[in-house]
């Protein structure tokens, strides 16, 4: 679930450097948090803010990424940030981004994971280098170690030189 979008954020942004986190589990009596906000530092000096909860209920509200910059905006949204609400950079004709980048479709959200799974053959039985590998997943599984690290502390975690103290995944 949010693993994916810190996923997302440190392959667009780069790497984290400092992480802050309050969460908790607000509404089912479940072992783990269902609600987290995070405030992310990146090496090049952006910052994000991030919120990620299980709560929405019947179903899913939306998942939404905004990037600010100098030059413009970009708004993605839809169930799976599938969609573009919004492309405004300048200098850039960004006449036909919206309707050419914007996968209206329910199910989105499992085409990542289906076009894993076709390279899978080639990967084990040719021995071809996957898209994302080990040392690439475990820099996302840090960042959220980190999190839960700064969440039960209540301080910010540094990712530099960062050793797991207390781990609950």
């Amino acid at each position: 679930q949010a693993i994916h979008y810190i996923d997302i954020l440190q392959w667009v942004f780069g790497d984290i450097s400092q992480v802050f986190c309050v969460g908790g589990t607000q509404l089912v009596d479940i072992e783990a948090e269902d609600t987290a906000a995070l405030l992310y530092k990146f090496k090049s000096g952006a910052i994000c803010s991030f919120s990620a909860t299980t709560c929405a209920r019947p179903k899913n509200i939306t998942a939404s990424l905004s990037v600010l910059s100098d030059r413009g905006h970009i708004s993605l949204g839809g169930n799976t940030i599938n969609q573009i609400s919004a492309f405004d950079i300048a200098d850039f004709d960004n006449s036909e981004i919206i309707s050419e980048y914007t996968i209206n479709d329910v199910s989105a959200a499992t085409y990542g994971h289906e076009a894993f799974y076709s390279l899978l053959p080639d990967i084990i039985l040719n021995k071809k280098p996957p898209l994302v590998d080990g040392a690439e997943a475990l820099k996302s599984v840090r960042i959220l170690t980190a999190s839960y690290e700064s969440m039960f502390n209540n301080e910010v975690v540094s990712l530099n030189d960062y050793t797991p103290k207390r781990v609950k995944l």
